[in-house]
C-alpha cells in the first residue's frame, strides 16, 4: 500500500507525540518531517525529566524529533513545495499561529488534514471542518458540528446540535448538554461541564473543573463551580 506523504506542524510531545502514535497505528501516512514556525526553545532535558513522573517525554534534539527532521521558520510553503507535500496535519498548540498556518496552506492549495480517531463516536449528520483533530474516546452528538482547525482531546462528550467554532482548544473530559456553542479561539480546560444552551464567547478561557451554568462573554476568564467571571483577557 502506498502511504500518503505528509508533514506535521507542531513538536509538543503531549499533542504531536500522541498524534504520531495514532497515525503510526493507522499505517496510512508517511510522516516526512515536522515543522516549527518559531525557533525551538532551549530546553534542559535533564531538568525537565526531573520534574516529570518519568523520563520518556520527547524533546527536540538538535533539529529533529521522533527520528525525523524539524524544519524551522516561516518559509514552510516553499519547503512543502520542494518536498512535494500536498497535505499536512496542523497540531500547533498556539491557536492564532494555527489559524495563520491553515490560512497559508489553503491559499497554496495544500490540504489541512483532519483526524477523527476510530474510537470516537459521531451521533449522525455531523459536519466536521478541515483541520479538525479529535483524539480517542470522544462522542459528538447528533448534528454537532466543528468548524476549522479545532483540537478536541480525549474523553469529551459534546451533546446534540452543538457547534465548536474555529481554532478552539478543548482539553480532556469536557461534558456538555445540547445546543451549546463554543466560539472561535476559545479554550476549555480539563474536566469542564457545560449545561445545555450555553454560549462560550470568542477567545474565552474556561478554567479546569468548572461548571458553566450561564453564557460566558468573549475575551474573558471564567472559573469555578459554578463558573464566575474572573477577569478580561
Amino acid at each position: 500500500m502506498n502511504k500518503k506523504r505528509i508533514a506535521i506542524f507542531g513538536v509538543l510531545d503531549s499533542l504531536t507525540g500522541r498524534l504520531v502514535e495514532l497515525l503510526n497505528r493507522l499505517g496510512t501516512y508517511e510522516i516526512c518531517f515536522f515543522i516549527s514556525v518559531n525557533e525551538l526553545p532551549k530546553i534542559d532535558a535533564q531538568y525537565e525529566h526531573s520534574v516529570r513522573p518519568h523520563n520518556r517525554t520527547e524533546f527536540p534534539i538538535g533539529n529533529s524529533i521522533y527520528g525525523r527532521e524539524i524544519f524551522i521558520g516561516d518559509d514552510y510553503i516553499n519547503r512543502l513545495r520542494e518536498m512535494q507535500i500536498e497535505a499536512c496535519f496542523v497540531i500547533e498548540d498556539d491557536q492564532l499561529l494555527r489559524s495563520q498556518i491553515i490560512e497559508d496552506l489553503n491559499k497554496d492549495g495544500i490540504k489541512a488534514l483532519s483526524y477523527i480517531d476510530p474510537s470516537t463516536v459521531l451521533g449522525g449528520n455531523n459536519r466536521l471542518g478541515p483541520g479538525t483533530i479529535i483524539f480517542p474516546n470522544c462522542y459528538l452528538g447528533y448534528k454537532t458540528d466543528t468548524e476549522v482547525g479545532s483540537i478536541i482531546q480525549p474523553g469529551c462528550l459534546i451533546e446534540h446540535h452543538s457547534v465548536i467554532g474555529s481554532y478552539v482548544n478543548i482539553n480532556p473530559r469536557l461534558t456538555t448538554g445540547g445546543f451549546v456553542k463554543i466560539e472561535d479561539f476559545a479554550q476549555i480546560n480539563i474536566s469542564v461541564e457545560i449545561i445545555n444552551r450555553i454560549v462560550i464567547g470568542r477567545r474565552t478561557v474556561i478554567g479546569a473543573g468548572s461548571l458553566v451554568l450561564e453564557n460566558c462573554d468573549s475575551r474573558s476568564l471564567y472559573y469555578g463551580r459554578p463558573a464566575v467571571f474572573v477577569r478580561s483577557i
